[in-house]
């Protein structure tokens, strides 16, 4: 009761104290949600995938490339030998050209745009889940029908991004046709753009659009497009030695990840050309892109508490000084050297408490915000991921620190008041 009544008789400086604490617990806690919120949800997408290894060619990075497998079926095949493999796919990413019907008004000729195209087998996108289709269906072959019979299918997938860029519905049961190439249209002052156009275009390859998709992680500000692996290297002249630049490994216990990963980079007969990553290597992998802005978010963050810290304490210095009279009153009623201590470490406590509530609701709010922004200047991130999120993790540390912050910052204030001589205190009154 006492401390609540120091604060009400100081209600200005109260005020101003608490907004300055929560002020700094909002920005810290906006600064590290964010961190936490991409770690969470990329471990939620790595989890929900179902792909428990990943195989590259050695040297090849885990995120840009690199490299390229030849024989990637037989490769598949071989490392699928295992008992502890339940399906080995191989995977091929290739960035290509699209157009389709869309028209664009200011050349008045259809759209053309780059895209990174997959591709996968149907078996594939059923064993690992990392697209849902939400209009259409998936491709209609199993395995891939250029290896069986030497037929091209001519089936092909668009991602929500791509087929909303080309004006494809599929909900009217209307089955659209886009036009594959690795090149651009090549355009020069004596070349009309539409005779560039229509030459380029007699040189592309046609395909059906079956599906559109909604991926579990899109490659950010990408268009993508998902066909028969034979067919994207057949575009991409790498048929004949059967390219790939993943091979992607479902287990049957993914605790086996490891001994996996252990046989294929040690045991494996093709162990020098390969290089293989388990999801809790992908989740360092990540860490390392993410480490350099939670260096950054610490220090943001602990400028910012230290300055409040400085700020608060100094205050409570002056509330307690203000009261030197009042507190050597309690000395000589009978309060000890330690009570006087506690009622001021109490008081910057409550103080550092309230602030701290306010703190985690605006917190929450800026959070909310953050990935409403997300949401709307980057609609390629999958839907549910979350740039900020406040976990309960970061809830406790939060918790505990506050305490400390709030230790520190009464902690002088409230030794000078306990060291207070009587005498000396009160002839100076």
């Amino acid at each position: 009761m006492y401390t609540l009544k120091n604060l009400k008789r100081r209600s200005a400086r109260t005020v101003l104290t608490i907004i300055g604490v929560s002020l700094a617990i909002t920005l810290a806690m906006i600064m590290f949600s964010i961190s936490e919120g991409i770690r969470e949800s990329t471990d939620e997408i790595i989890e929900k995938s179902g792909i428990d290894l990943l195989v590259f060619p050695k040297g090849a990075d885990i995120f840009f490339g690199g490299g390229e497998f030849t024989n990637g079926r037989e490769l598949a095949a071989k490392i699928n030998q295992s008992e502890k493999i339940r399906a080995t796919f191989p995977y091929l990413r290739e960035r290509i050209y699209v157009t389709g019907n869309a028209i664009d008004k200011e050349t008045n000729l259809p759209k053309v745009t780059s895209i990174v195209a997959k591709g996968s087998f149907r078996e594939a996108s059923e064993t690992f889940k990392t697209a849902d289709v939400i209009q259409g269906t998936q491709l209609q072959e199993r395995g891939d029908p250029y290896y069986t019979d030497g037929t091209f299918t001519h089936e092909i997938l668009l991602n929500s991004m791509l087929a909303n860029f080309l004006g494809i519905n599929l909900e009217d049961d209307f089955e659209d046709t886009v036009y594959l190439s690795m090149e651009l249209p090549s355009t020069s002052e004596d070349i009309p753009a539409d005779e560039a156009f229509q030459q380029w275009f007699e040189n592309t390859t046609s395909f059906n659009v079956k599906g559109i998709l909604t991926q579990s992680f899109e490659d950010e500000g990408d268009m993508s497009a998902t066909l028969h692996l034979s067919e994207l290297q057949n575009i991409t002249n790498k048929l004949q030695n059967d390219t790939a630049d993943t091979i992607v490994i479902d287990l049957y216990n993914p605790k086996d990840a490891d001994s996996v990963k252990y046989w294929l980079e040690n045991e494996f007969e093709e162990k020098d050309e390969i290089t293989a990553y388990t999801q809790e290597d992908v989740r360092e992998e990540i860490e390392k892109f993410t480490s350099l802005y939670r260096g950054f978010s610490e220090m943001v963050a602990g400028i910012t508490i230290l300055v409040a810290l400085l700020f608060i304490s100094t205050v409570i210095m002056i509330s307690v000084k203000e009261r030197t009279g009042e507190l050597c009153a309690l000395r000589a009623l009978g309060f000890s050297r330690a009570s006087v201590f506690k009622l001021v470490l109490a008081e910057a406590l409550l103080v550092c408490l309230i602030g701290f509530v306010i703190g985690v609701i605006f917190g929450a709010i800026g959070t909310e915000l953050i990935n409403i922004y997300a949401e709307n200047e980057a609609p390629q991130l999958p839907e549910g991921f979350q740039i900020a999120k406040i976990t309960p993790g970061l809830l406790l540390r939060a918790t505990g620190s506050v305490f400390i912050f709030g230790v520190l910052v009464g902690l002088i204030p409230a030794y000078w008041a306990s060291r207070l001589n009587i005498i000396d205190a009160l002839k100076s009154e």
